[in-house]
């Protein structure tokens, strides 16, 4: 993925390749999986180090974004953002990927049954909607696959093959557990992008970000199984 959208005087990257041996295949969201993810959740800490508040945090440093920012702002309206302060289990992230960007605010908690997403808000700037009922559906489709990979959907694998065979052991999100998701798309005359992985990559680091408001313990592992402090 390309360098976080940030206002970032400074940058330095440095990529080291590493093999493991084993065949690997393309996840939906690609790179942007974790990208997004490590970069969401660091700035989540730093605004929390700085003591201010997520939302107006990012914005200072997205004046080169406006596209970006003004998701920020309308996923904020869309959710009633209350600042993620108060343990009141708001989180949020943002993300581009080429000319596609999302912001999503999520309202989670922990319990004995593990994470509990109960609302997903989420603003996408996508350009110009070619079909827009296909485009919620892309979007949607995206945030229940992300939520489903951050709460552990997985198969097991015994001897290079998986385990589960049936569809219904992968422990993906059913309608019963799928909480409400609520989506504005910003209207643009841009060029057209595409929306079905938007919504996997950022979803992830805005559930971590809320259990951090709910629990005041940091989640700094995919899938948010166990919280590092």
């Amino acid at each position: 993925g390309a360098l976080p959208p940030y206002g970032i005087a400074n940058v330095s990257v440095d990529h080291v390749p590493v093999m493991t041996g084993l065949p690997a295949g393309r996840m939906r969201g690609q790179a942007h999986g974790y990208t997004a993810f490590f970069t969401e959740c660091f700035l989540d800490e730093l605004a929390h180090a700085a003591k201010r508040e997520p939302l107006s945090y990012r914005m200072e440093m997205l004046s080169g974004d406006l596209r970006l920012a003004q998701c920020l702002q309308r996923a904020a309206s869309l959710a009633n953002w209350g600042g993620g302060h108060d343990a009141s289990g708001q989180g949020l992230a943002c993300h581009r990927i080429g000319e596609g960007c999302i912001a999503v605010i999520v309202t989670a908690r922990r319990d004995e049954a593990g994470v509990r997403v109960e609302k997903i808000s989420a603003a996408v700037d996508i350009g110009r909607i070619v079909n827009l009922d296909i485009a919620r559906q892309q979007v949607e489709g995206g945030l229940i696959f992300g939520l489903g990979l951050a709460v552990g959907s997985s198969t097991a694998y015994i001897d290079g093959l998986p385990e589960g065979g049936r569809f219904s052991a992968l422990s993906v999100p059913q309608l019963a557990n799928t909480p409400p998701i609520e989506i504005e798309f910003v209207d643009s005359k841009g060029v057209p992008a595409d929306p079905g992985e938007l919504g996997v990559v950022t979803i992830g680091p805005a559930i971590a970000n809320a259990l951090f408001s709910a629990t005041g313990a940091r989640f700094r592992r995919l899938p948010l199984l166990e919280e590092v402090e």
